[in-house]
């Protein structure tokens, strides 16, 4: 792959990488790197995807960021991110911003058995990014959001040591 580029989150193939489904932004630990998927666009088969990699430093403080959406149209139905890993990172927080006010419910699967509970329920002022912060452990992490109105929102997640 030749030299590790200085951001440590970069992306390793163009918008075209298309992802089943039923794929949920899988992990695959390379070394010192680990390779996921992002959606870029939609949430469809048929959406574009990239393939991005974080470089992980063992003797400094592991950090990740996901992309969960790039201003994406959101119905006033409600909308579910992907569900993301975070196995062996204390420190988790997700951030939303939204054009148009609504609820959000933070979801955890605590052992990777899709047994899904909120943990916690808020209020998004629209304009204002909205940040929900937690150490609890479980495997996995996902945002549901409720906008009064179709939006556009974007969400992202990281997760740190």
């Amino acid at each position: 792959m030749g030299t590790m580029p200085p951001s440590p989150i970069f992306p390793l193939t163009e918008y075209v990488v298309k992802q089943d489904m039923s794929t949920v932004h899988p992990w695959l630990l390379l070394e010192d790197m680990i390779l996921y998927y992002v959606e870029v666009i939609g949430a469809s088969a048929l959406a574009p995807h990239r393939i991005c990699a974080a470089h992980i430093n063992p003797l400094a403080q592991r950090y990740l960021s996901f992309p969960l959406w790039e201003d994406r149209k959101i119905s006033a139905i409600r909308e579910t991110t992907s569900a993301i890993p975070c196995t062996g990172f204390r420190n988790k927080a997700i951030y939303l911003i939204s054009a148009c006010e609504g609820n959000v419910h933070v979801q955890i699967d605590p052992a990777g058995l899709n047994q899904w509970n909120t943990i916690y329920e808020d209020k998004v002022v629209a304009n204002k990014i909205w940040r929900y912060k937690t150490y609890e452990g479980f495997d996995r992490i996902r945002l549901i959001f409720l906008p009064m109105k179709n939006t556009v929102a974007s969400a992202w997640l990281t997760l740190e040591n």
